[in-house]
């Protein structure tokens, strides 16, 4: 009988440690924002890497104000330099963030949502009516 319970007690902590191990090992849930395609103006940031997109709208057609990001390339095939200044659509996976308001005065990059860009398609060689 106590070769029986022993073998019990065993079995047990066998089956506890598989599951321990396997919790571990499973990814953690995240909530992930979806993909966004968006039109706006590629604009060049305070460095030589960094870039902007104002006024960035998922309906172009749209007359409410549109959103600030600070890109992301998602992809090492990205070019934002050769579409400074040029209207441009990109399509990626915001960070969630909410541009703080401006309130007539500058915003600090920093504090930008971001927007890690998969593609960038060219819309218009100029900004203007985006």
């Amino acid at each position: 009988m106590s070769r029986f319970i022993s073998a019990l007690v065993l079995s047990g902590a066998v089956a506890l440690a598989g599951a321990a191990v396997q919790a571990q090992q499973l990814p953690p849930q995240t909530a992930s924002t979806p993909d966004v395609l968006l039109t706006g103006c590629l604009i060049q940031g305070s460095g030589p890497t960094v870039f902007i997109i104002q006024n960035a709208k998922a309906d172009p057609q749209s007359t409410d104000a549109g959103e600030t990001f600070l890109l992301v390339a998602g992809t090492e095939d990205l070019n934002f330099r050769a579409h400074v200044d040029h209207k441009v659509q990109v399509s990626g996976r915001t960070d969630g963030k909410k541009a703080p308001s401006s309130a007539g005065r500058a915003i600090d990059e920093k504090s930008l949502p971001t927007l890690t860009t998969k593609s960038l398609t060219m819309v218009a060689s100029v900004c203007t009516g985006s």
